[in-house]
């Protein structure tokens, strides 16, 4: 059974975590003369003291829930992340080279694992942090959604143009994650693969063209069609100097 000071003093040291709205009851200054020992106060006393405790544990749970959180964010999103606006565990060592950008940034990598009530408990300090990793749940959701545009967009023409799959896998597997390296990384390859690509389309569909398809590249615009013949040369000298995307075609089918 606690004293009426010990349960005082006790309290005392939930009471800055906390808004001074949250109490109940007045805190006496041990210095008063005047001290109500009535066992009516004493029950009001622990009673109090056990509200406050729990709040205090939940505040507490939530505060390291969101830091860690944030940490865990920062991870994914690379050092650039915390200037805006981790895998599921990150360690201290990880953070090694991240730079605060801001006081609460400094707050959390350095108590968010050990000392998380200095963090700030109170309700303002918990809006912070909330907003903080929702902010970078954000960012994170939109890296999300630009790497799977990239993704949607470079792995059918690795398939259609026959790459190796280990070496495609390969890829993947060196830029997972969702940091500004990484989506450039995926981003890289997309202008050489689609030239690649069209190159390779025009080339596959020359098939379908037929002879005068072909000759009528060559006609120039508001002439009429010349016929040159199976065995004229003249074409070849003509398609040479034709655009990328038409030699291709063109030099498939210039005996007609």
């Amino acid at each position: 059974m606690f004293t009426r000071q010990e349960l005082h003093d006790t309290l005392a040291i939930y009471t800055p975590h906390l808004e001074e709205s949250f109490l109940n009851i007045p805190l006496v200054d041990p210095s008063s003369q005047v001290v109500d020992v009535t066992a009516s106060y004493v029950s009001t006393l622990t009673a109090e003291l056990s509200r406050c405790t729990e709040e205090y544990k939940a505040r507490l749970e939530q505060c390291q829930r969101t830091a860690n959180e944030i940490v865990n964010l920062w991870g994914q999103l690379g050092p650039e992340a915390s200037g805006s606006s981790m895998s599921s565990s990150v360690s201290s060592a990880s953070l090694h080279h991240f730079n605060p950008q801001s006081d609460l940034d400094r707050l959390i990598v350095d108590h968010h694992n050990t000392a998380p009530e200095k963090i700030g408990l109170k309700q303002e300090n918990l809006n912070k942090l909330a907003a903080k990793r929702d902010e970078l749940l954000e960012e994170k959701q939109k890296r999300q959604a630009k790497i799977g545009e990239l993704r949607q967009a470079i792995e059918p023409m690795w398939q259609k143009l026959g790459r190796d799959k280990k070496d495609c896998d390969a890829f993947l597997r060196r830029n997972r994650g969702f940091s500004e390296k990484v989506i450039a990384s995926v981003d890289r390859p997309l202008s050489p693969l689609s030239d690649e690509y069209s190159l390779s389309g025009s080339s596959l569909s020359s098939s379908s063209l037929n002879g005068k398809t072909c000759m009528s590249l060559l006609r120039p615009q508001g002439k009429p069609f010349v016929n040159f013949g199976r065995n004229c040369s003249t074409p070849k000298n003509k398609w040479q100097n034709l655009p990328l995307h038409l030699r291709v075609p063109m030099a498939n089918c210039v005996s007609i």
